[in-house]
């Protein structure tokens, strides 16, 4: 579902009068900092440098996804890629004089 962050109010009420279904935020500050802050997915419609003109930024995280392999160099002068995954390693059971101490 998206969601409208506005920074300026005039742009605000246009919105509201063209999309009366959806929620229009208002917030104090900077849009391209409001959205690198933001850890989902953005969309920003940005002032240009020419006049009548607007740029649009997309950000997108790429969250780490767990259990995915990863390339190491192998063979004679690594020249061969071979997938190496990432296993969690048991805990090792400490001595009982340990855990005291």
């Amino acid at each position: 579902m998206a969601r409208w962050i506005n920074f300026d109010s005039d742009a605000s009420e246009y919105l509201r009068s063209q999309l009366p279904q959806e929620t229009i935020v208002v917030k104090a500050g900077n849009a391209l900092q409001a959205a690198l802050d933001d850890p989902s997915d953005s969309v920003l419609l940005m002032p240009s440098q020419d006049p009548g003109s607007a740029v649009l930024v997309r950000l997108h995280r790429n969250a780490a996804r767990a259990n995915e392999p990863r390339y190491e160099a192998t063979g004679f002068l690594g020249l061969m890629d071979e997938p190496v995954y990432d296993e969690p390693q048991p805990e090792q059971k400490k001595s009982w004089w340990k855990k005291v101490f």
